[in-house]
C-alpha cells in the first residue's frame, strides 16, 4: 500500500511539473510577444510626441523664413508617421484556464491547460440613438462553450448598465445585442467564463435631421429678432448677430439648451444693425459687419465695443478671419468684391469685382476660410460658390441655379468643417446643402425645417459635427445632426 501511495504521489508531482512548465513556457512566449508590441507602440508614440513638440515650437518661436524652409520636411515626416501601421489590439489575446480531469485514475492526468481563443467582429465605431449594438463573438478551443458562460453589458454616460442578450449559433459563434438609447460615449464589456476578454468604447450620436431650436420669440430674454450671422467659439458658445434688435449675443450651452450669457446692444450711443460675425485667430476679438452705417465693428470677448473701420467698404455683408495670416476678409455686395485688410482695418487689396466670369463676383454675401487657408465665397447673384486662395486668386467654382442636387439659388452664409467640407445656406430654395472640399454635392442637411437660412456653422463633434443654422424669418437658431 505504501508503495502504491508513493507511485501515485510521484506521478501527480511529475504531472504537475509538466503542467506548470507548459504554463510557464506559454507565459514567456506571450510576454515576449506583448513586450515587443509595447516597445513598437512606445517608439511610435515617442516619434509622434517629438514631431508635435518640434512643430509647436517652430510655430511659436520660428520666423516666417524658418517656417517656409521647414515645410517640406515637416510634411514628409508627417506623412511617414501617418502611414506607420501599428496593431493596437494585443497580439496575444487568448486566455488560459486549467481544466481538471474528471477521473485521474482512468486518465492518469490531473487535467490540462486549455487555451481559449476569441475574436470579436462587427464592433461599430459609432451608432445613432435607437440603433442596436450587434457584434459577433467566436470562441475557439472550448467545445463546451454556452450562453451561460458569456456575459456582456453596455454602460451609458449616466453609468446605467444594460445587459446584452447572447444568442448561440451552435457552431462556436455567438451574437451579442443591445439597443442604445442616449447620446454619448458608451462602454461595452464582454466576459467569457467570468474573465474579461474585451472592453471598448462606442460613440452614440443623434439620428440625422432636426435636433432642436432656440431663440424663438416666446423665449423671453433669450428670444431673437431677425438672427443673421452665427459662429462658434472654441468654448462651444454660439455668437449670433440680431439685425432686428441691433445686438450681438453669446449663447452658452447648458443641460437644457443654450441661454444668452453676454450681449452687445447699441453701446455708447452707437446704433447698429449687425449682419455677420467672425472671431479673431486668438478668439479675443469679434469682427461684425453692420448694415446701418455700413462698416465693420470690433468687439472684445466680453462684447464691449472697442473700434470700427470702413475704409473702401461700401456695403459689408459676410466676414471671415484667416487664422494663419490674421487677414480679415469682408464681402461687399455693392462693390461686388472681397476686401482684404489686417485686424486693424488697414486695407491690403480687393478681389472679385463685378462680373459673371470665373473669379468675378456679383453681390457676394457669405465668406469663410477653410483649414487650408482658402477663401470660400457665396456668389449670391451668380447663384454659385467660388473658392480662392488666401491672396484672392481664383481656384474653382461650383453650383448653378436650379432645384436639383448641387444646384443653388441666392446663396448666403457659408462655412467649412474640419475636413474642409463646405456648407451653404441656399436661401433661394430655403435649404442648407453640404459639399465636399472639391465642390461635389454630398447631401441636404435641413430636411425642410428652415424657412429663411442666412448663416451656418458646424461643431467639431466626431464623427460628424452638428450643423447650426440661423433662420432669419423664423427668429431662431436651429440645430441639425448629420
Amino acid at each position: 500500500m505504501t508503495e502504491t501511495i508513493k507511485e501515485i504521489t510521484k506521478r501527480i508531482e511529475e504531472n504537475s511539473i509538466q503542467l506548470l512548465k507548459q504554463l510557464s513556457d506559454e507565459y514567456e512566449v506571450r510576454k515576449a510577444d506583448l513586450t515587443a508590441q509595447l516597445e513598437a507602440l512606445n517608439t511610435v508614440e515617442r516619434d509622434l510626441a517629438n514631431a508635435r513638440e518640434f512643430i509647436e515650437n517652430l510655430c511659436r518661436y520660428g520666423t516666417d523664413t524658418q517656417l517656409m524652409s521647414a515645410k517640406r520636411n515637416i510634411v514628409s515626416q508627417t506623412k511617414q508617421l501617418l502611414n506607420i501601421e501599428t496593431k493596437v489590439d494585443p497580439v496575444a489575446d487568448e486566455f488560459m484556464v486549467f481544466r481538471p480531469s474528471d477521473d485521474y485514475f482512468e486518465r492518469k492526468s490531473l487535467g490540462k491547460v486549455q487555451l481559449t481563443e476569441y475574436t470579436l467582429e462587427d464592433v461599430p465605431e459609432f451608432l445613432r440613438t435607437g440603433d442596436d449594438v450587434c457584434v459577433a463573438l467566436e470562441v475557439k478551443g472550448r467545445e463546451d462553450m454556452s450562453v451561460n458562460k458569456i456575459s456582456s453589458e453596455i454602460i451609458d454616460p449616466t453609468n446605467k448598465k444594460e445587459t446584452m442578450t447572447v444568442e448561440d449559433h451552435k457552431n462556436g459563434t455567438f451574437s451579442l445585442r443591445c439597443r442604445v438609447k442616449i447620446e454619448g460615449d458608451h462602454k461595452m464589456t464582454v466576459s467569457v467564463c467570468k474573465q474579461l476578454v474585451y472592453s471598448s468604447h462606442v460613440k452614440v450620436i443623434p439620428k440625422k435631421g432636426f435636433l432642436f431650436e432656440f431663440g424663438e420669440k416666446s423665449a423671453g430674454e433669450d428670444g431673437l429678432n431677425w438672427p443673421c450671422g452665427v459662429t462658434l467659439d472654441t468654448k462651444g458658445n454660439i455668437v449670433v448677430c440680431e439685425k432686428g434688435k441691433g445686438a450681438i449675443t453669446q449663447f452658452s450651452p447648458f443641460k437644457d439648451g443654450f441661454h444668452a450669457m453676454a450681449s452687445a446692444h447699441n453701446q455708447n450711443s452707437e446704433q447698429y444693425k449687425p449682419l455677420y460675425v467672425a472671431l479673431s485667430a486668438d478668439q479675443n476679438l469679434h469682427f461684425v459687419t453692420e448694415d446701418m452705417n455700413r462698416r465693420v465693428l470690433v468687439f472684445k470677448e466680453n462684447m464691449k465695443l472697442i473700434r470700427g473701420f470702413k475704409g473702401k467698404i461700401s456695403s459689408p455683408t459676410g466676414i471671415a478671419v484667416n487664422p494663419t495670416n490674421k487677414r480679415v476678409y469682408v464681402a461687399d455686395d455693392v462693390s461686388h468684391c472681397i476686401h482684404i485688410c489686417d485686424e486693424d482695418g488697414d486695407p491690403i487689396k480687393s478681389f472679385g469685382h463685378h462680373g459673371r466670369g470665373k473669379g468675378k463676383l456679383k453681390s457676394p454675401e457669405g465668406v469663410c476660410v477653410n483649414r487650408d487657408g482658402n477663401v470660400i465665397v457665396s456668389d449670391h447673384d451668380n447663384n454659385r460658390v467660388q473658392v480662392f486662395d488666401a491672396d484672392g486668386e481664383f481656384l474653382f467654382a461650383f453650383g448653378d441655379e436650379g432645384n436639383g442636387q448641387g444646384q443653388i439659388k441666392c446663396p448666403c452664409g457659408v462655412t467649412t468643417d474640419k475636413h474642409n467640407n463646405v456648407y451653404v445656406c441656399d436661401n433661394g430654395k430655403q435649404r442648407v446643402l453640404k459639399f465636399d472640399p472639391k465642390g461635389n454635392y454630398i447631401c441636404r442637411i435641413d430636411n425642410g425645417e428652415v424657412s429663411d437660412p442666412r448663416d451656418v456653422c458646424v461643431t467639431d463633434d466626431e464623427p460628424f459635427g452638428k450643423v447650426i443654422v440661423s433662420d432669419f424669418a423664423g427668429d431662431c437658431i436651429k440645430v441639425f445632426a448629420q
